[in-house]
């Protein structure tokens, strides 16, 4: 909960439109504790959330997205899919098309020559402010998730810039899952002794 927690105070402190509300709640059932937990806003399309408008997006890239039956797409240079959360589309339908092709259209000309154009380069497509803030938080936090595996959202405005956020699912962060696996191979030498 302290890595949400940390990671979300950053984000009110950074420049990202939107970062989920969150309170801790003790849980008590028939008399018995059984824990403190943290309980905020579902990551949607709203006024007071996502705020991209009746006609924007909200994207995950999500390695898990096939399994769970999103509808998703895959780009060429990442390895696991974007999935659309919201709102709900169709394969192929108008809606479905144009996020797949922007984000392909961004993905093509961050990764072609012209990459640095002041007119068609990636600054027509990727909001830079949003990209930094965003990136800083999950660099500072050092989230695992945020390699562009899982829980990494992103959000579009049709007419505007392709940004990241928002923030979601610091479990893996603080170095959380490299101690895990250090500790992990140290017990295993020990075991091996």
């Amino acid at each position: 909960m302290v890595r949400n927690q940390t990671a979300f105070y950053m984000g009110k402190l950074s420049y990202l439109e939107y970062t989920p509300q969150f309170h801790f709640v003790e849980l008590f059932l028939n008399g018995q504790y059984h824990g403190t937990y943290m309980v905020g806003d579902k990551l949607k399309i709203g006024k007071n959330r996502v705020n991209v408008g009746d006609e924007g997006f909200l994207l995950e890239v999500d390695e898990r997205a096939e399994e769970e039956n999103g509808v998703f797409f895959r780009t060429d240079s990442l390895r696991q899919p974007i999935n659309i959360k919201d709102p709900d589309v169709n394969y192929d339908d108008v809606n479905y098309v144009y996020i797949m092709d922007y984000v392909r259209s961004a993905e093509k000309v961050l990764f072609s020559e012209n990459f640095k154009d002041k007119d068609n380069g990636w600054r027509k497509y990727m909001d830079i402010v949003s990209f930094v803030d965003w990136y800083l938080i999950n660099e500072i936090v050092k989230n695992g998730d945020a390699a562009f595996y899982t829980s990494t959202y992103m959000n579009l405005k049709r007419g505007d810039k392709l940004k990241m956020g928002p923030l979601w699912d610091f479990d893996t962060s603080f170095l959380k899952s490299w101690l895990e696996n250090r500790f992990q191979w140290i017990k295993n030498e020990f075991d091996n002794m």
